[in-house]
């Protein structure tokens, strides 16, 4: 079975990407973990028999801005990519993906007849937003690598419309994934953390041996998402509580 992540960004990810990758490495022989597909700071290489990625570690500016990206070349990558999943379809790969403004479902279908989609989300999503907000704001990706400035992020009408699309391309795009009949998971990020170790939370997906495949003394896993009181980063929280309070 092969095994794709479809989620919102914030919603602990990383981690799962991480717990899930040495277990399907070790037993079922996966080729490679070629983490966001849209993401073009991960390059993926086609070298004729398979497909490598790799991620400038150094790289602090997106990816996007450093090579001066058009939007079309980044479209044209990304279905590039699709295609490539495709042509090595014997292969199996793990990825991960979040929503698309262009969703093109000839370009899934690859994907929607042979993965098994785990839809990753959190219960608390007022916690989701303001760390999307933050991150957004920051472009750092993880709130305790550098000190904030105390309330100097202002919640804008760009960033209300912006959450707003991102979580209503969630939904329509995970309806149109179940309403196809793809297998998936449903998983939340509040029940892998709350397991210990936190191997353990593969049982999930019925991972139940897992600890034949995974030296946990050996394996990487990310930091986890910082838990601060990230409240006194936005310069108008009221705004946005009331604003959250009314869509979510």
């Amino acid at each position: 079975m092969k095994y794709c992540i479809f989620t919102i960004p914030r919603s602990g990810s990383a981690l799962l990407l991480h717990l899930m990758w040495p277990y399907l490495r070790n037993k079922f022989q996966y080729v490679e973990n070629l983490n966001e597909l849209q993401n073009m700071g991960y390059t993926w290489i086609d070298d004729g028999n398979r497909i490598h990625c790799s991620f400038d570690k150094n790289n602090t500016v997106p990816f996007k801005k450093k090579l001066q990206k058009t939007e079309k070349a980044i479209v044209n990558e990304r279905r590039n990519r699709y295609r490539l999943l495709k042509k090595y379809g014997e292969q199996d790969y793990f990825l991960k993906l979040f929503p698309e403004t262009d969703f093109q479902a000839e370009s899934w279908n690859f994907l929607l007849e042979n993965y098994h989609f785990i839809f990753l989300e959190r219960r608390n999503v007022k916690e989701q937003l303001l760390s999307l907000f933050l991150a957004s704001k920051t472009e750092v990706w993880n709130i305790d690598q550098k000190e904030l400035e105390y309330s100097t992020y202002e919640f804008t009408e760009k960033d209300k419309a912006s959450f707003l699309e991102i979580f209503s391309l969630y939904k329509t795009m995970k309806e149109f994934i179940i309403n196809n009949g793809t297998p998936y998971s449903i998983i939340y990020h509040e029940d892998i953390i709350s397991y210990d170790p936190i191997y353990k939370a593969l049982e999930l997906f019925d991972f139940t041996d897992w600890k034949d495949y995974i030296d946990l003394d050996k394996e990487y896993l990310p930091a986890p998402m910082g838990s601060g009181d990230k409240r006194k980063y936005v310069s108008n929280f009221e705004e946005f509580e009331t604003w959250f309070n009314e869509h979510f």
